[in-house]
């Protein structure tokens, strides 16, 4: 097999010098000189690196010149694409690269480490292995993205990126929404998950060529004592939406002045500013009586959807070109729909 390799930094491509680990453009060749090594030379690596930073430090213009870098490669005649990324933003990365990535010739994957590659620990490897092993399975579709991560149980796991969801603090763990893996490598053999056979996309003939964030997505969890009043936009510096993330009854607080989502929303609206709500299992049935008071004060519903991809699919829909905002957000394009309970 052919293979792209795109470099980005973070832990995978970092060195520790004094107790202090950052990116380091000197670990260029070190990942696949480990691979190599540890599983053999089977396949053909070209390597390049397009930028060099720790995931945490990603913003609009960074990530846009991720984003637009890959899709300027010109991948015919590779049968997979694997970008090196940080794991501390990993999982809004890889669901917007989901979006963005749609129109690519050949599979590709998002991998990571838990430790710089040098650390005996480190997963990085295992992670760059199961990637291949899964372009090798012929299960990968093209213009699909996944996320491969060996975790602390030795599982090697292969998530889709569009439904992957943030580290577990303490175990570094990645984990899919709605807990089924798309798959996992078992002696350098990919197996997809039975559960996984049939995975929705809806039909939406539209990809982009280049792609920049210019407009910004506000992303609020719910909590008890939250205080909405301390919330305020400038009228030169709105959010083009409002991202709430719901309890898991698709709730919130509807109570008191500055405490109620519901007030919160209507002041968006006034302000023009759209507000989402993930995640709802259904878009009409029984809802909780706040779920309902959230709903009539405008709250637009996103159904069976990861915070993580909710927010990277409304930054998609607002800076991707396209005019029909709600036809990106009600279509499920990469799989991160998942069906009805």
């Amino acid at each position: 097999m052919k293979i792209l390799v795109l470099l980005t930094g973070g832990t995978i491509g970092s060195s520790v010098s004094g107790g202090v680990m950052s990116a380091d453009e000197g670990t260029s060749s070190l990942l696949t000189q480990l691979y190599c090594q540890r599983f053999g030379r089977h396949h053909v690596f070209t390597v390049k690196r397009i930028m060099n930073t720790l995931s945490e430090n990603l913003g609009r213009e960074s990530l846009s010149h991720m984003l637009s870098a890959v899709l300027s490669e010109s991948l015919e005649g590779y049968d997979g694409l694997i970008i090196t990324h940080g794991t501390d933003s990993l999982a809004f990365s890889a669901p917007l690269a989901a979006f963005v990535l749609r129109g690519l010739p050949c599979p590709a994957a998002m991998v990571s480490a838990n430790y710089p590659l040098e650390d005996k620990k480190s997963n990085g490897v295992y992670n760059f292995a199961s990637a291949v092993a899964l372009f090798s399975g012929g299960e990968a579709e093209k213009g699909h993205v996944y996320v491969p991560w060996r975790n602390s149980k030795g599982e090697n796991l292969i998530h889709l990126a569009s439904r992957v969801r943030r580290a577990d603090c303490y175990s570094d763990d990645f984990s899919s929404f709605g807990s089924e893996p798309f798959g996992r490598v078992e002696n350098g053999v990919f197996i997809k998950n039975p559960n996984m056979r049939e995975l929705p996309r809806d039909g939406f003939d539209f990809s982009v060529t280049d792609f920049r964030i210019e407009k910004s997505v506000l992303m609020l969890p719910v909590y008890p004592t939250f205080d909405y009043s301390i919330i305020s936009f400038k009228k030169d510096n709105l959010p083009c939406a409002v991202l709430l993330c719901l309890y898991h009854s698709a709730t919130a607080c509807t109570v008191g002045e500055s405490e109620s989502a519901c007030l919160f929303i209507e002041r968006c609206r006034k302000q023009g500013i759209p507000v989402y709500g993930c995640s709802f299992k259904y878009r009409t049935g029984n809802f909780y009586e706040t779920a309902v008071k959230l709903l009539e004060s405008g709250l637009i519903p996103l159904e069976n959807i990861s915070e993580e991809a909710a927010f990277a699919k409304l930054i998609f829909a607002f800076n991707c070109g396209y005019e029909n905002i709600e036809e990106i957000t009600d279509k499920n394009l990469c799989s991160e729909i998942l069906p009805r309970p």
